[in-house]
């Protein structure tokens, strides 16, 4: 019997557009190749509306904006996207969740400050947040985020550079990353340095 492990719905859901068509029919009595269909789009894919589904729906979205504000700060969208993609390749191919994927792929290597751990998608203020920053100014910024984050995961926003595995600062980060096999990827006008 095969093991369904409990997030399973979140990559059947959030990751419809990534699906590979599978065959569908096979000719038997006339010898034709099995016919390939695509996949059904994700606004055809059961909604689960339980409190375990919306939970791991706002983890996401949680994962997604906390991975940006650390990486790229709060307004770079062409970096969000490619690292969104980034991260959910990673997590369809290991098979893990989306907050796994970005244990493994970021928050091994970036120590971000305490607030940017303590970001939700109901955008209150962190309880770490920099007293001389009015949180107020801020909180635009990731209510735009979490849309963005919930848009992404819903299908809306394609993936813009495809061919990218990683990401790393300019700097020291990604000499030692070229001096290790990786090179460089030209996505356009970015933050951060994509490389595969």
């Amino acid at each position: 019997m095969k093991r369904i492990w409990p997030w399973s719905w979140l990559i059947a859901v959030y990751l419809a557009p990534y699906a590979v068509a599978q065959p569908t029919s096979v000719g038997r009595s006339s010898g034709e190749p099995a016919s390939i269909s695509s996949p059904a789009p994700a606004a055809r894919l059961p909604q689960h509306d339980t409190p375990r589904a919306r939970a791991a729906g706002a983890l996401a979205i949680t994962t997604l904006m906390r991975v940006w504000v650390a990486e790229s700060r709060w307004t770079a969208d062409r970096d969000h996207d490619i690292q969104a993609h980034v991260l959910l390749r990673y997590a369809r191919r290991a098979h893990v969740s989306l907050a796994v994927a970005a244990d493994r792929l970021v928050w091994r290597f970036s120590r971000p400050p305490r607030w940017v751990r303590q970001l939700t998608p109901a955008c209150m203020q962190p309880r770490s947040w920099p007293a001389r920053l009015r949180w107020s100014s801020h909180r635009p910024l990731c209510l735009a985020l979490a849309e963005r984050a919930a848009g992404l995961l819903r299908g809306d926003i394609s993936d813009p550079c495809a061919e990218v595995s990683g990401w790393r600062s300019p700097g020291r980060a990604l000499a030692r990353a070229e001096r290790r096999g990786f090179e460089r990827v030209d996505c356009g006008v970015t933050r951060v340095v994509f490389v595969r």
